[in-house]
């Protein structure tokens, strides 16, 4: 038989199919959508495969040869990024997130920064919505000044506010500082008014720092700037370049500790100006040992720590070690423990340790004032007068003796002269008699018992108040009249030991003459006070308040003594002719030796309510000494040393006044009436109450006062100052974390709302049974959360604020303009407006984030209440004693914020808590805030004075005074005391986002709400095979099917976060809210729940109420093995060629420059359309292929005519996770391995194509 074939001959070599760019996978290219759609959903088509179902890397190739048409650099592939949402939710008070969210949706992967920096407005227009596209780029740094920048019209960098962002540096060279984003005032001060985001080339950190509008006018040092900051130190493989990091850089003040930096959802950096006790402070400790060396040398030489809760003043540092400022001469203040309001007492190792600044408003220092009271009056101006004439110490007449006329002086608070006459001459009775005083006389006869009016301290000339008193028909002599006079000179009489006021202008500052002329001068009675003190100015009514307290030194070589040692107070009630400042003792009772207290202690009803002058301050003055204004602070912050700044917290910013010249305390003195402060010098400028005037020493707690209303990407808004950050920016979103208008303090408390007091060591000097205590402010990290436990719920309470509202029209030559203006007043404050009044976020204390639940609640009724009786400042001070000179010792051990007062009775307690509250006085000057622990039957019990940073004041409730009757009439004070609405919070969750349980302190300002995060609990455990992911609803609504709130409505990832550092976190993908929890993705086949674990995490058990948060993703993770289903994510490509041997499989990956990828390329492979994609791997004919490692020979050594790939990107187990060093984490779960080339080797083996046989 003879054969003829056609054979094919197969190549003597091994044939390869090779796949090098992304062409060679799909027929279109996926690019950002200008629309407003989901990219993959509307302008992508991959064949084969479904559109939403194959990764997407961009149009580039494979083997990172640049495609002509695109922008990116990178061929890691991508899924396509997820879209921050804006979470607009209003919860009461305004909406977190606010104006729209920037996706740069007409770009690939962002904005690169390259191509100039990026900026846009961050003006809030309350109640307006914002929309339109904002933002572009810009040719170069500069400043668009927002147009009428005032209280009304704020931007983001002035409230506490965060920005989050995806960024991708591109920087190369890791030197100078790149300035990420930047925010400043109009006046591009570097120093002041400004938030920036930057790396620090010098200290290789990043850097959120924050300037208030102190700025570096209280700079300590040229190398230490006086701002808030977060430095996170970084290195090229923990923020490498060209890798993607989720930033959220927030700012709630410039406190230590309320600065928020995040990197992916994670808090990082050091807050500056805050550490953690070295070791234990004891309650007579004398040095403050912190962990942090480096961050104590950055502290300022001199200063105040607060430890936990208390102040202590330092005086110098070795090392870490702060020395305690030990007491003044005498044991006087200052006394460095326990300082400004505060409570000494012992702290453990790991207490926070910060560094103490304040904001106080100040207020006039006029006690008949109270501090918002003051109209349009000046406050403090720029003084600068000083005393014309030697200002000798006024004296009265203690004892005369009349066999040889010796007289013996003490001390007073005027000087004093008058008509009656001791029966020296018989039958004279007043100098009345020799010299009749009537309407039109210009002199004035009085006797001093032969000393002379200057020895009682009555001035060359000036003004005195001629006080008239007659005899009424009950046989007492009553006042009747009083007129201010001014005379010229004091001249002897012909009458031995009389003289005579000569030169007088009668019946001055609006009042009436008075007449002496009686048918009997012995019934009439004349007293001449000496009421002022003459200045070398001629302008003091615009350069001083219009009544208040003056401060005079000690001239030199007279001894420190009284209550305020070296100084001398003085009061006055008005000023004369631009010159004088004059004191009218029918308005007060205290001119020299002024002090703020009153009588309180005293059984002599007629002496209380009076004004207690210190007998031991009132000394003699030089002509030519500088005349200091004395003013109140709105709280008891300040002490001696201070350096401060002065400026308006009210106004347009742009025209504020503020100093640019420190002030430095010079005296605070807490009394009766509030906290009086004066200073070394004056201010420049003057400043009223409309103005609302502060003092602010660093840290001030105070965001910028004002800003140009841009923030900007990729520069300085400040030319020269800084360099560019080049990189890509993405998704950036501005919210509001807090509201701006509350002061509040936290404490915890029990499960039935009562706070917690802790006893504390007792001064020695005491009286045997006096409690001292102090209120449990701090918590351990061993305190628990859960129900009962030490930290399981916080009160929140919120103090009244002073604020600016409209004044009619002042007159002119009060102190103040004639037109329209503002004043002050206590708004009550609201707890309700917490977090924006978000019912369930987080909230970050110092360094650690708690979950917590909110309820804001409803607006609660004002309730009020009266004091009815007398509350001294100091229960055991002996007032009458005082007032005759004695003087006290000081005891440094003893503080009136920690003795419990027993009992104290107000009218009425029904609408009190009965377990606890606390009360703010409403009434005067002090605004005092008490702490009750019990109420009822119209007493509160166990009260501690002088709470939350508030003075201890004294309050007389009945006192006596005599008509001119000679009747005696019995005087009610009204002292009203509020009650300060309080909030709970109740902390579910310690040591979220990996922050791990600390120590830590509450008090003032102490949360940071975070309520840009969404977060919710499961409300079970988690199947695996569940569909749903359900959550529980706020409390006391647990069961409900509620939609978890501010979480994303689309697709995207929860990281499970039960808040042990030692627990690995689980990321599992949703599908977007349904109901009342998440849907999750489900296989095609089996119906079950799938992707779990994503990110290289691990499937867990969760209990229920464990929390779980949003997750900002840059990229799907959407692979699981043995699971087919429209939502993987996968290359797809088919072959047929009939009769191939498919030999092998090969690829080749290439890793960033920057980092190290370990995740994995999976191959998987099957031949002539089976077995499902879902199948078990068998690597073995008729089964599923898979390779995951290129370099094995990954053979397949099968026939068929066709073949298909699939290609899967793995993450690695723990690629979301901390690396083994401390403190680091991975950044791999963002990157997987970039795909070079992929090719398959197949043969052709010889072939018979036709065959023919022929016979023979």
């Amino acid at each position: 038989v003879r054969l003829r074939e056609v054979i094919e001959v197969a190549p003597p070599d091994a044939l390869s199919l090779r796949l090098q760019t992304q062409e060679d996978w799909a027929t279109l290219f996926a690019t950002r959508d200008p629309g407003e759609g989901r990219f993959t959903r509307f302008n992508s088509t991959f064949v084969p495969g479904r559109a939403s179902n194959l990764v997407i890397s961009g149009p580039i190739p494979l083997n990172r040869r640049k495609f002509t048409g695109a922008s990116l650099d990178q061929g890691t592939l991508r899924g396509e990024t997820i879209s921050n949402e804006l979470d607009a939710g209003n919860y009461g008070f305004g909406r977190v997130g606010l104006l729209e969210v920037e996706h740069f949706r007409e770009t690939i992967e962002g904005y690169e920064l390259e191509e100039g920096p990026w900026g846009r407005s961050i003006v809030l227009q309350q109640g307006t919505e914002q929309t339109g596209r904002r933002g572009g780029a810009f040719s170069g740094p500069q400043v668009t000044p927002a147009p009428n920048l005032d209280s009304n019209n704020d931007t983001l960098s002035t409230v506490p506010a965060m920005v989050d962002f995806w960024y991708r540096p591109r920087w190369g060279s890791r030197s100078g500082n790149r300035i990420i984003f930047d925010s400043v005032s109009p006046t591009l001060d570097r120093h002041r008014d400004r938030i920036r985001l930057f790396f620090s080339g010098d200290t290789q950190e990043l850097v959120l720092q924050v300037f208030d509008d102190t700025g570096s006018a209280i700079a300590w040092s040229s190398e230490v700037l006086p701002a808030a900051e977060v430095r996170h130190e970084v290195s090229t493989v923990t923020f490498a370049d060209d890798t993607w990091y989720h930033i959220s850089a927030g700012w709630r003040s410039t406190r230590p500790g309320d600065l928020i930096l995040m990197i992916d959802r994670r808090p990082v950096g050091r807050q500056s100006w805050l550490s953690r006790l070295n070791g234990s402070l004891t309650f007579t400790g004398n040095s403050v040992s912190l962990v942090d060396s480096d961050m104590a040398a950055r502290f300022p030489p001199s200063g105040t720590l607060l430890v936990g809760s208390e102040a202590v003043d330092y005086s110098g540092r070795e090392g870490a070690s702060f020395i305690v400022q030990p007491p003044g001469p005498g044991g006087y203040p200052p006394i460095g423990r326990g300082a400004r309001g505060t409570v000494r007492s012992s702290h453990p190792a790991g207490t926070p340790v910060r560094l103490l600044g304040y904001s106080l408003p100040l207020a006039n220092s006029d006690d008949l004032l109270g501090v918002a009271d003051s109209g349009n009056r000046i406050i403090i101006g720029p003084g600068g007068a000083s005393l014309a004439l030697d200002m000798l110490p006024t004296q009265q007449i203690r004892s005369f003796n009349r066999s040889n006329g010796a007289v013996e002086l003490e001390p007073a608070t005027f000087a004093r002269a008058r008509t009656y006459f001791e029966p020296e001459v018989p039958d004279l009775i007043s100098t009345l008699v020799l010299e009749p005083f009537g309407p039109d006389s210009t002199s004035l006869l009085v006797q001093t018992q032969g000393s002379h009016p200057f020895e009682l301290g009555f001035p060359q000339h000036g003004y005195i108040k001629i006080q008239q008193y007659s005899l009424n028909e009950n046989g007492s002599r009553t006042q009747v009249g009083s007129e201010f006079a001014k005379y010229s000179s004091i001249t002897p009489s012909p009458f031995p030991g009389l003289y005579r006021f000569t030169g007088m202008g009668r019946a001055l500052l609006n009042t009436q003459p008075t007449d002496g002329t009686s048918a009997n001068p012995g019934d009439t009675l004349l007293v001449v006070v000496g009421v002022s003190i003459e200045s070398d100015a001629t302008h003091l009514d615009v350069a001083y308040a219009p009544s208040g307290v003056i401060q005079v030194d000690r001239p030199p070589g007279v001894l420190a003594g009284g209550v305020l040692q070296d100084v001398e107070w003085i009061r006055y009630t008005q000023i004369a002719e631009g010159k004088y400042f004059i004191c009218d003792p029918d308005i007060s009772n205290s001119f020299r030796g002024y002090t703020g207290d009153r009588f309180i202690n005293t059984a002599d009803r007629s002496r209380r309510n009076r004004l207690i002058w210190d007998a031991n301050g009132v000394v003699r003055h030089l002509a030519g000494q500088e005349v200091i204004q004395v003013v109140r602070s709105v709280g008891a912050g300040a002490g001696f040393g201070d350096q401060v700044i002065l400026g308006d917290g009210y106004g347009d910013p742009s025209t504020r006044l503020r100093e640019d010249t420190p002030l430095r305390v010079r005296k605070v003195r807490e009394a009766d009436s509030g906290t009086y402060v004066s200073f070394y010098w004056p201010p420049e400028g003057v400043y009223l109450p409309g103005q609302d005037p502060r003092i602010r020493r660093f840290p001030s707690g105070g965001l910028p006062s004002t800003a140009s209303g841009q923030i900007l990407f990729g520069a300085s808004m400040i030319s020269g100052d800084g360099i560019d950050a080049p990189g890509t920016i993405d998704e950036v979103r501005f919210s509001q974390i807090d509201s701006s208008d509350v002061d509040t303090y936290a404490f915890p408390i029990r499960p039935n709302g009562s706070y917690q007091t802790v006893a504390i060591q007792a001064s020695p000097g005491l009286p045997s049974g006096v409690r001292t205590e102090v209120l449990r402010s701090g918590f351990t990290a061993q305190d628990s959360e859960e129900p009962g436990g030490g930290i399981d719920r916080i009160g929140l309470l919120a103090r009244s604020k002073l604020v600016v509202v409209a004044t009619p029209a002042a007159p002119v030559g009060t102190g103040g303009v004639a037109t329209a203006g503002s004043a002050r007043q206590f708004s009550r404050g609201d707890p309700r407006s917490f977090g924006m009044g978000k019912r369930e976020g987080l909230l970050q204390i110092d360094e650690e984030v708690m979950h917590y639940t909110f309820d804001p609640g409803s607006v609660e009724d004002d309730i009020v209440v009266q004091l009815i009786q007398d509350l001294p400042r100091d229960p055991y001070r002996d007032d009458n004693a005082l007032a005759d000179g004695q003087v006290f010792p000081y005891d440094p051990n003893r503080d009136l914020r920690v003795e419990v007062i027993n009992s104290v009775s107000v009218d009425s307690t029904i609408n009190l808590p009965a377990n606890g509250g606390f009360l703010e006085m409403i009434t005067g000057s002090t605004n005092e805030v008490i702490y009750y622990e019990q109420a009822s039957n119209g007493v509160l019990r166990n009260v501690l004075r002088g709470q939350l940073g508030s003075p201890v004041g004294g309050y007389v409730y009945e006192w006596d005074y005599q008509d001119v009757q000679g009747d005696t009439h019995t005087f009610t004070n009204t002292h009203r005391l509020r009650l300060l609405p309080t909030r709970q919070i109740d902390i579910l969750t310690r040591g979220m986002l990996s922050t791990g349980r600390h120590i830590s302190e509450l008090g003032h300002e102490p949360l940071v709400p975070i309520p840009c995060i969404p977060v919710v609990r499961l409300a079970g455990q988690v199947a695996e095979s569940g569909l749903t992911l359900a959550t529980l609803g706020l409390p006391g609504s647990e069961d409900s099917n509620s939609s978890p709130i501010g979480f994303s409505g689309g697709e995207g990832y929860l990281l499970v976060d039960d808040g042990i550092v030692t627990t690995p976190d689980e990321i599992i993908a949703h599908t977007g809210t349904v109901g009342g929890g998440f849907g999750l993705f489900r296989d095609d086949r089996s119906g079950r729940g799938i992707f779990r674990g994503r990110f290289g995490t691990d499937m867990r058990v969760h209990p229920r109420g464990t929390p779980v948060i949003e997750l900002v993703a840059r990229h799907h993770d959407r692979y699981q093995p043995l699971v087919e289903s429209k939502d993987l994510q996968y290359f797809e490509r088919a072959w047929t060629m009939p009769g191939t041997m498919w030999d092998r499989i090969y690829w080749e990956i290439e890793e960033s420059r920057n980092r190290a990828t370990l995740g994995t390329v999976r191959v998987l492979a099957r031949f002539n359309g089976a077995p499902g994609w879902d199948s078990e791997p068998t690597n073995s004919p008729g089964g599923l292929y898979l390779f995951d490692n290129p370099d094995d020979s990954n053979h397949l050594a099968q026939y068929g005519d066709s073949i298909e790939l699939r290609i899967h990107y793995l993450h690695r187990k723990g690629a979301y996770g901390q690396q083994r060093q401390q403190g680091l984490w991975n950044d791999e779960w963002k990157h997987l391995p970039v795909l070079r080339t992929l090719g398959i080797e197949h043969r052709k083996e010889w072939r018979i194509l036709h065959h023919e046989e022929y016979p023979y």
